[in-house]
């Protein structure tokens, strides 16, 4: 129960998130307060391919419905419509296929809030990497 309703743990999938979180890592994902409050901008986010339900993605929050954003790689203006949010990653030189959102729609841009499962909160593994997610 506690598992799947106030807090999970979950490893970093993919090189996405580096340098700030990398593949090996384990997080503590809050579940329980996202339901009880709001989503911000630069939340590190557990998410649901919607596409493929069993795969997860670990993803950064760069803006919320109704906010409009000019993103670097397309070189284009955003707008994130209601009940939906823009994610990215926190690698700095993405690659092309990672921008390409339709080859990997969790990867990168506008994807509903209802995919959005928690907040990572903290790196607990390994012990020598401990520390919170900012």
């Amino acid at each position: 129960m506690v598992n799947d309703t106030l807090i999970s743990v979950t490893p970093v999938p993919d090189h996405l998130m580096e340098p700030g979180l990398e593949v090996g890592e384990w997080l503590l994902v809050d579940k329980l307060s996202p339901k009880l409050y709001h989503w911000n901008r630069e939340d590190v986010v557990l998410l649901r391919s919607p596409f493929k339900p069993a795969e997860k993605s670990v993803r950064r929050i760069k803006a919320l419905e109704n906010d409009w954003l000019f993103h670097k790689a397309t070189a284009e203006g955003a707008y994130v419509k209601m009940g939906h949010c823009w994610i990215e990653g926190d690698a700095p030189h993405p690659h092309e296929e990672v921008i390409n959102q339709r080859a990997s729609p969790t990867l990168c841009g506008p994807v509903p809030l209802a995919l959005i499962t928690g907040r990572a909160t903290h790196v607990i593994w390994p012990p020598s990497r401990v520390r919170k997610v900012w």
